[in-house]
Formats: C-alpha cells, sequence, structure tokens
C-alpha cells in the first residue's frame, strides 16, 4: 500500500507560498486511498459546476424523458457570453442534446450550458446534486448572469464534490455504466490543457474539466497512467493572477506526476548528504551525542528533500524537523530558515538552521 505523507507535505509546500485559496483532492484509484487539502471549503464552482449539469442530462437520458439525438434549435434569446463557439455561429442552426453537453464540456460552451439549464431545470440539477450526497455543489444561476451575479447569486462546489464525481464517472456508478462510458468519453476530448500538463513534457491521457474567472482558476481529472489511474483536483481563488493560479495547478499536477508514474525513485537517483552543528552543553543532545546531525535524501534532478533525519532524542521531535524538510528544494535557504524561526520553538532552533547550512554548503560544492 501507498503511503503518501511525503507527497502531501511537498503540496502543500506549495500552496503555503501562495496568499490565495487552494483546495484540493488526490485519489489512487488503484488502491483506492488518497487525501485532501482544504477539500470541504466551499468554492465558487466556474465552470466545473458543468459537470453536475452533464449528469442530469444523462439521468434524464437513462429515464427516457430525452434521447441524446434530440435536437434543439438555438435562437438570439439563447445568445450568452464568455467562453464558447455557439455565439459565433449564425441563429437557428439545429444542435443535439449529445452535441450540446459536448460542447459544455470541451470548449466550455457558456451558451450550450444555459440552454441545457433551461431545459434540465436547476431544481432538478440540484436536486441530483443531493442525491450524490455531495456537499456543497449548488447551481444557483446561469452562465455569464450578471444580474443574478450582483443580487448574490452564484454557483459553488467543493473538491471533496469534484472527486466524488469522477470517481463515480471512472466506477460506471454515476447513473449507470453507459451514462458513465459517454460521460467519460466527453471529458477525454476536452481541450483546455493549460493546467494540469503545464510542466509535463508527456503525452497523458486525460478525462477532465476546468473552470476559471478573474484570479480563479480549477481543474478537475482522471489521469490514465500505464499502471495505475488517479484523480487530481485542484481549486484555487483570490489569486494575484490567473497565471499564479495555472502555474499552482501545474506544478501539484507534476509533483503528483513524478512521485507517482513520471519519475518514481530508483538507485542512483537520490544523494545522502549530512550536516553538523553544536548544541547548547546543557541539551540533551550534546550530552549523548556532543553535535547536532541532520541527514538528507535529495533528488538530484529537481534537489528535491525526500527524507529528512537528525540525532534528536524524542521521537516527536524527530518527526517534526523531519517534516519542517521534506518536499523543500535543498537550496531554497531563505524559505527553510523562515520556516525553522516561525514554527520550531525548541531548544536546539538555531543549530537546526546551523546544521542545515553546513549540509547545504556541501551540496552546492558537489
Amino acid at each position: 500500500m501507498e503511503n503518501y505523507d511525503c507527497l502531501k507535505l511537498k503540496i502543500e509546500n506549495i500552496i503555503r507560498r501562495t496568499k490565495g485559496k487552494v483546495c484540493l483532492c488526490f485519489y489512487d484509484l488503484k488502491e483506492n486511498k488518497g487525501f485532501g487539502i482544504n477539500e470541504l471549503q466551499k468554492m465558487r464552482s466556474a465552470s466545473t459546476i458543468k459537470l453536475l449539469i452533464m449528469a442530469e442530462l444523462m439521468r434524464r437520458v437513462k429515464n427516457k424523458e430525452f434521447s441524446l439525438s434530440d435536437k434543439i434549435a438555438v435562437t438570439k434569446d439563447n445568445f450568452t457570453g464568455g467562453d464558447g463557439i455557439l455565439k459565433e455561429l449564425e441563429y437557428h442552426h439545429e444542435f443535439s442534446l449529445k452535441e450540446l453537453v459536448t460542447l459544455m464540456i470541451i470548449v466550455s460552451d457558456n451558451e450550450a450550458t444555459n440552454i441545457l439549464i433551461d431545459l434540465l431545470g436547476m431544481e432538478n440539477i440540484n436536486k441530483l446534486g443531493k442525491n450524490l450526497k455531495l456537499k456543497e455543489a449548488d447551481l444557483q444561476r446561469k452562465m455569464m448572469d450578471s444580474e443574478a451575479l450582483a443580487k448574490g447569486y452564484d454557483n459553488y462546489i467543493c473538491a471533496e464534490d469534484l472527486k466524488t464525481i469522477l470517481q463515480k464517472i471512472y466506477e460506471g456508478k454515476l447513473i449507470n455504466k453507459k451514462s458513465s462510458e459517454i460521460m467519460l468519453d466527453i471529458l477525454k476530448r476536452q481541450t483546455q490543457g493549460e493546467r494540469l500538463q503545464r510542466y509535463i513534457a508527456e503525452e497523458l491521457t486525460i478525462a477532465h474539466k476546468s473552470g476559471d474567472l478573474d484570479n480563479l482558476e480549477h481543474e478537475c481529472a482522471i489521469i490514465f497512467l500505464e499502471d495505475m489511474d488517479y484523480i487530481i483536483v485542484v481549486m484555487t481563488d483570490d489569486m494575484n493572477s490567473n497565471l499564479e493560479g495555472r502555474e499552482i495547478i501545474g506544478k501539484i499536477s507534476k509533483t503528483i506526476y513524478d512521485e507517482l508514474g513520471g519519475k518514481k525513485l530508483e538507485n542512483g537517483k537520490t544523494l545522502y548528504i549530512t550536516g553538523e552543528s553544536k548544541t547548547n552543553m546543557n541539551n540533551a543532545i550534546t550530552k549523548m551525542y556532543g553535535s547536532f546531525f541532520l541527514a538528507f535524501e535529495v533528488e538530484i534532478d529537481s534537489g528535491i528533500i525526500v527524507r529528512a533525519d537528525s540525532n534528536t532524542t524524542l521521537d516527536l521531535t524527530k518527526s517534526f524537523i523531519s517534516r519542517l524538510f521534506i518536499g523543500k528544494n535543498m537550496k531554497d535557504d531563505e524559505f527553510i530558515t523562515e520556516e525553522i524561526t516561525n514554527r520550531y520553538y525548541g531548544s536546539s532552533a538555531k543549530a537546526i538552521i546551523a546544521a542545515y547550512h553546513d549540509a547545504l554548503k556541501h551540496y552546492e560544492n558537489l
């Protein structure tokens, strides 16, 4: 069984560097385990709420209220701004429900989305969310409805909700197996890939849905690897810019990918390095060992600390010091020193910093 403590620490260190909101869900679909960070926090959904709209359409198709081949004519009354291509076309074209839901997902077409909301009913879409036991999913307005937004209505969801929807699709349990297969196929064709794959050179098979508003970027996905599949949901808000949100999503995605499938550690991929310092004469470490020692295992390519150990006398202290370092870059002196200063209030704080600097000096001289 995988233990994801180190991976979680690496991601927490990425999140700690931003002042914005970041929520995450990771789930290993092979091991059936994962973790979350702020995963239950209610967030503005942006276009990720379209997953629930798609699911409600498939429920009604399964109940034979509609067929995916049913057609709807697009008129001027349907005009909606923002993402999409329907607004660029001549009116009175007819589109099948399959075409509309596909456009809603793969190019995040807002006009197609609003047509489906009118067809399905906002109340019915939200009822499905409750039946799925989603915790924060709430569709309160149509896409680009500035008047409703000004009155305080918005759309919400949390990272755990998105993970639940994707997991049910993957397992063939969202509505039924056939519906899940159709939804999965549509999600695999989404065209917006500038987030999760931002720092990953390899071509990946991804079923995903993104969303964005000003200073808000979301991405939720099933990623298919050779030996395993996993779900990743990253939601960001209150960023300094949308670029910052996309970069954070990309860094978290790359960290998970490297840990699981892209760059598993092998012999020769890490190095071992130590640092030494002196503690005060009354310190138990001095009495037992004479000096304070830190030991690090560091990824050669990235400089990321994957393991850390020390010769402290208490297990809790040893564990806490280890967590201060794991997931950080060995050369990130300012950030690591600040972390120790702000979080460690034991008598060996200065010795920890000095031992780290000693190890850093050895590392830089390699």
